[in-house]
């Protein structure tokens, strides 16, 4: 018995002695868990300020990139995928016999799933392709061009062939293919030589480009010269700049776009006396944005809505904006389109004009005899309203003002591209040639014209007032020299 109950003790001890080890390591565990749960705790409160942190950079890059691109708003009848309701498809018609010039047959001899000869065709389908012919050899003219004396001027006089310019041995056809694939396919001089090598075999020189293109700018000044009339002569004028680069210098791009012609110039400066200039005698409305300088300007002007209501959105987006302008940017946004939607139901030039003074009443109300608190708020109530209130409605008493300055932005993003590919001008003779060569064919473009049906046409009329200035060597020269 004592044996046993000595055995007993022991293992009694035994359990115990596990049983003190096992409770120690629980606190230890217990203590690591505590440990485990505080530094949880930490990484939870971390990750709820990352959020915070990420929600508030979200809000301020939002706000970025609506100030740098325009936000794409839904428009009407954009519910649905595919094309526009009305949209005309375009389906390439069947030629005709006589438009075919070319013909193949595609025949098989083997099967081409088990190899097996094939005899005679079973049936005969037919499909058209267009293709182009490359590359195409260069037409070399051989011109003989007869002398006169004249019996009245006592002058030597000579035929100038109809495809040539001046002392150029290239054709016309050569001029518009460089004229497009500078300013419409946005090419290069070193790609322009290429593909006229590649398409044509027509080597030219490095500075061969540019010699076309400033003869292209002599022939198309008097055109120039219209587009500046027609703009001044419009009822209304679209104005906008942004910059452009000469010889690493900071330079401008003015664009003025009427509905029939778009005029460019490049200057050195950003200042009031570049429209007053250019738009010296007109007396329509200017179209423009918010930019001060052309508040100078003696004519009735219209500042684009859209800059507006732009500006108070994004402060009304900023992070913690107050709840003045949030109010003001709803009152604004709702007044505009009050003001468009009885716009267009009014049909005499008086209820236009009634309804100008009206909406300008309800205008005031938002600035007259008031301040905000809110800093943002109050500027827009100083400069935008404050002291441009008489620009911002001027759309209500005409049938075709615009409320917006859209299509002078639309006339400058093709210059805006070209900066991009080219970098800008090198001189301020090329400066001069982007600016009269991309006006003449903005204007054709936007009339709806051929531009390769219209420059020969221009080139032709250009001879014709410039004989000798453009004529080559002895086409006109005095008998006594």
């Amino acid at each position: 018995m004592n044996d046993l109950a000595t055995q007993y003790w022991h293992k009694i001890c035994e359990l115990e002695k596990k049983l003190n080890e096992a409770l120690k390591r629980i606190n230890v565990l217990e203590g690591e868990l505590a440990e485990e749960r505080r530094k949880n705790a930490i990484l939870t409160r971390r990750v709820e300020e990352l959020e915070e942190e990420n929600r508030r950079l979200k809000g301020q890059g939002k706000s970025l990139k609506e100030m740098i691109f325009k936000k794409r708003t839904k428009q009407e009848g954009e519910n649905r995928r595919g094309a526009e309701k009305e949209h005309k498809a375009f389906f390439r018609r069947k030629p005709k016999e006589e438009e075919i010039n070319n013909e193949t047959e595609a025949t098989l001899k083997q099967c081409p799933s088990c190899d097996s000869e094939l005899g005679s065709p079973y049936s005969w389908n037919e499909r058209y392709s267009w293709d182009i012919p490359i590359p195409m050899e260069p037409i070399i003219s051989r011109h003989r061009i007869a002398q006169y004396r004249c019996g009245s001027c006592n002058e030597w006089v000579q035929g100038v062939p109809k495809n040539l310019v001046g002392k150029s041995p290239f054709g016309i056809n050569v001029m518009m293919y460089v004229l497009h694939q500078k300013y419409r396919g946005r090419a290069t001089d070193e790609h322009i030589r290429e593909s006229l090598k590649f398409l044509y075999q027509l080597e030219i020189g490095e500075g061969t480009a540019h010699t076309i293109l400033n003869r292209c700018t002599e022939l198309f000044g008097s055109s120039y010269e219209g587009i500046k009339q027609a703009i001044r002569e419009g009822k209304h004028v679209h104005a906008d700049e942004t910059g452009w680069r000469v010889e690493g210098e900071n330079w401008y791009t003015w664009g003025f776009t009427n509905p029939k012609a778009v005029l460019y110039t490049i200057e050195n400066t950003r200042g009031h006396g570049i429209p007053q200039k250019i738009l010296k005698d007109f007396k329509g409305v200017v179209v423009r944005d918010g930019y001060q300088g052309y508040d100078t300007l003696p004519n009735e002007q219209q500042i684009c809505l859209i800059h507006l209501l732009r500006k108070t959105k994004e402060g009304a987006e900023m992070e913690k904006a107050s709840g003045e302008i949030k109010r003001l940017h709803e009152q604004l946004k709702s007044l505009v389109t009050e003001a468009r939607e009885k716009h267009t139901k009014c049909r005499t030039k008086q209820e236009r004009i009634n309804l100008h003074d009206e909406m300008q009443l309800k205008l005031g109300l938002l600035w007259q005899n008031r301040t905000y608190e809110d800093k943002y708020a109050e500027i827009i109530r100083t400069w935008w309203l404050e002291r441009r209130h008489h620009y911002l409605l001027t759309f209500l008493k005409y049938k075709d003002v615009p409320w917006e300055n859209n299509a002078a932005e639309r006339a400058l993003r093709p210059m805006v591209i070209h900066r991009k590919v080219s970098g800008g001008s090198r001189s301020q003779r090329g400066a001069e040639r982007q600016a009269i060569n991309m006006s003449v064919i903005a204007t054709l473009i936007k009339q709806g014209k051929s531009i390769f049906t219209e420059i020969p046409l221009i080139f032709e009329q250009a001879k014709k007032e410039n004989y000798k200035k453009l004529s080559p060597n002895l086409t006109c020269y005095s008998a006594n020299s």
